[in-house]
């Protein structure tokens, strides 16, 4: 998803951080390209966050981030914010354009290994709740218009 480097980002739903970091430290330059030093979620995710829902059993892997608000352990509200938007991990590079990496994952068999996290398509949820949210936005303005 691009965005500004900054830009809060907010648990989409209600869940537990399995995982969290934002100590990530490396560069990039045009002479070596990419390097990784220390810290975040791993050389290529940099800072993130990964989020478990108990109720659907699956994670939510937010990624690239610049601050990160949450530890592992942490308990979560949907629409708490839990970091901001940055370019960690392997979007640092110029070539590429500042972005949250978002993933949503379910454990599943893959390769012939149980429970391993398969990516999911989320354009249906994420449609849905976009709608949800534009609609209600309208129906607040026309009540405020006609107060």
């Amino acid at each position: 998803m691009f965005a500004r480097i900054g830009t809060p980002i907010y648990a989409p739903v209600s869940g537990v951080i399995v995982a969290s970091a934002d100590d990530w430290k490396g560069s990039w330059n045009r002479r070596k390209g990419f390097q990784y030093d220390s810290g975040g979620l791993g050389e290529l995710s940099g800072n993130g966050v990964l989020l478990f829902n108990p109720i659907h059993r699956n994670y939510f892997f937010m990624i690239h981030m610049k601050d990160g608000y949450v530890d592992a352990g942490d308990l979560v509200s949907r629409g708490e914010t839990i970091g901001t938007v940055g370019n960690t991990g392997n979007a640092i590079s110029p070539h590429v354009k500042s972005h949250l990496h978002f993933a949503v994952k379910a454990p599943g068999i893959a390769c012939g290994k149980e429970n391993v996290l398969i990516a999911q398509n989320s354009y249906n949820d994420l449609r849905q709740n976009r709608d949800t949210f534009l609609a209600k936005k309208a129906n607040n303005q026309h009540i405020i218009a006609t107060e």
